[in-house]
């Protein structure tokens, strides 16, 4: 499993409703996006590099016809992208997270094929507003096209497997001689 498919397994075990991977909050896209029971949206960022996690911050977008820049970190301390914000994180990865964040650590298991995860700096509440039906109809919708991909995706690799078996039999043709 991805440390992405560890995290919504450990996620699913709290108060979440809705927890969907690789969501789309305007231009840019969250590793994993979450609804909990009261209405307040959460977006984690797992980050499993010193490098990764600093280009992180430098996520912008120029405006039309300006070269005023919008960066995502602007924008998630304001709580236009959620109401909370978290990196995740190796446990021993030396990050320093800013006020507006929380950081979730993670080891591998040494006894399970698992990842531990270990809330470190709880991530504050940045806007007070919940989730509007847009927004739940949206996660609704893309679960239930990262569901239906999934399935086909499955059937896809089922019906390659069935090619792969077909093309088993020997279909030499025989020479002039054996007839």
């Amino acid at each position: 499993m991805t440390t992405e498919e560890h995290l919504i397994h450990h996620l699913m075990g709290s108060y979440y409703t809705g927890i969907v991977p690789n969501y789309y909050i305007g231009y840019w896209e969250c590793d994993v996006f979450s609804l909990n029971k009261s209405g307040y949206t959460a977006e984690y960022e797992i980050k499993l590099s010193k490098q990764d996690y600093l280009k992180d911050f430098e996520k912008a977008i120029r405006r039309w016809r300006s070269d005023n820049k919008i960066f995502k970190h602007d924008l998630i301390k304001t709580g236009q992208r959620t109401n909370r914000f978290w990196f995740v994180c190796p446990e021993d990865l030396d990050v320093e997270i800013p006020k507006y964040a929380g950081l979730m650590t993670f080891v591998k298991n040494q006894y399970w094929d698992r990842l531990d995860f270990t809330i470190k700096k709880k991530a504050p509440l940045l806007k007070k507003e919940k989730a509007d039906d847009k927004t739940k109809l949206q996660i609704i919708t893309r679960l239930t096209v990262k569901h239906y991909q999934k399935i086909l995706k499955i059937e896809e690799l089922e019906l390659c497997q069935r090619k792969s078996t077909v093309g088993t039999v020997n279909l030499s043709i025989p020479n002039s001689e054996s007839y």
